[in-house]
């Protein structure tokens, strides 16, 4: 058996097992969410990243969240290093509910196979310092390459820990399991389809489809 064949076993064995597990929580919901990424390098060690989300439930009008990102990477061998911001709206029966303003800190480590994330986010809701938390996001995400570099399978998990509104004391707030393809168009263009379950510390599942299409715009000289 060839080794595409042996990771096509093992992705269909993996989603067979997750939708099953899944489909046995009273409280699973189907959601999409629909990512646009752009990478901007300007030198060998510095890029500027920025993506747009997308999500929604049921319907395509049936919209949740909105999301616009954007970070300054400094590449130090294998580690990058990341500052950014973003804003979200939270939506509700097609109402806004709430507002976020969203100030982040990086450190990305990737081998040919694994990338290991740690983010630190401080999160500002409506916006107000009232309502200022923090929260904590650890993601490890296996890269495997099933044909000549083009098609890749991706496995990992990402948890998340928050502040209470005092940030005296923190909680486990949600986790998500992921496993997905990629495909390599070309030099600058990239798509993939991620199947995500997600959990929060009330074990409420979400069966999520998560669409992502990259490109890459190269300025260095």
């Amino acid at each position: 058996m060839t080794t595409f064949l042996k990771f096509i076993l093992i992705l269909l064995c993996f989603l067979t097992t997750i939708k099953f597990y899944a489909q046995n929580k009273e409280q699973a919901i189907t959601e999409v969410w629909t990512q646009y990424y752009n990478t901007i390098k300007l030198s060998d060690k510095s890029d500027i990243n920025s993506d747009i989300a997308y999500r929604f439930t049921e319907k395509i009008n049936n919209y949740k969240f909105f999301l616009i990102r954007t970070s300054y990477t400094y590449k130090i061998n294998r580690i990058k290093l990341s500052l950014g911001g973003a804003y979200a709206n939270n939506f509700s029966n097609k109402e806004l509910t709430n507002k976020e303003i969203r100030i982040y800190q990086e450190i990305l480590h990737t081998t040919h196979f694994l990338a290991n994330r740690i983010r630190i986010e401080q999160q500002f809701f409506n916006p107000s310092i009232d309502s200022y938390t923090v929260r904590l996001r650890h993601r490890f995400l296996f890269n495997f390459n099933l044909k000549n570099k083009k098609l890749f399978l991706n496995i990992g998990n990402e948890f998340f820990v928050n502040s209470k509104n005092n940030i005296d004391s923190f909680y486990f707030s949600q986790n998500r399991i992921l496993i997905g393809l990629n495909y390599k168009i070309n030099s600058t263009n990239s798509f993939s389809l991620t199947y995500n379950l997600q959990s929060d510390n009330d074990l409420n599942y979400k069966n999520i489809l998560w669409l992502g299409y990259k490109t890459t715009l190269n300025l260095k000289k």
